[in-house]
């Protein structure tokens, strides 16, 4: 009979807590170890633009073709790249702060609620 109330007794209580160290931080201005950038200099195929940009493949061809993008260098027949800093300017142009009023702003005269 001891065994049996050893036994359910043993079946109640928990197993032993593990310890399990909280994840480091890394600095907000630091990126990621294994983070891919684009060089401030140099040339960029489209394939290797993609992952930077909002757009798809499709689209970054017809914004070079109308103006939304920079506009593609020809390096060779069969070489087409973009010049990186063209690029990096694009992005500023593109998150740069406008003066435009948020529509909640009480001086925003006719602005959606």
């Amino acid at each position: 009979m001891t065994t049996q109330k050893q036994s359910a007794t043993n079946a109640n209580t928990l197993p032993p807590a593990f310890i399990i160290p909280a994840p480091t931080l890394q600095p907000t201005n630091t990126p990621p170890p294994n983070a891919i950038s684009l060089p401030l200099d140099g040339y960029s195929r489209a394939s290797q633009l993609i992952p930077f940009l909002p757009i798809g493949l499709s689209t970054l061809w017809k914004w070079a073709k109308n103006g939304r993008f920079p506009a593609p260098v020809k390096l060779s027949n069969t070489v087409t790249a973009w010049r990186n800093q063209d690029v990096h300017q694009w992005f500023k142009d593109q998150y740069a702060p406008t003066d435009t009023p948020a529509s909640n702003d009480d001086n925003n005269n006719g602005g959606v609620a």
